[in-house]
């Protein structure tokens, strides 16, 4: 699933964005982008937008 989600980024998206184009709830979404972002793969920027 991390995969998938690194793949969909093309720049910065919102949750809701990422969250559309993978047809994942925002939960499950903002759950893996966390995740990523732990393991140093994401930056997540203060107004919700994911780089």
């Amino acid at each position: 699933m991390e995969v998938r989600v690194l793949l969909k980024l093309k720049g910065e998206e919102t949750i809701t964005e990422l969250a559309n184009e993978l047809g994942l709830s925002i939960y499950r979404t903002s759950i893996l982008v966390a995740f990523l972002k732990r393991k140093g793969l994401v930056k997540i920027e203060k107004e919700g937008s994911i780089k």
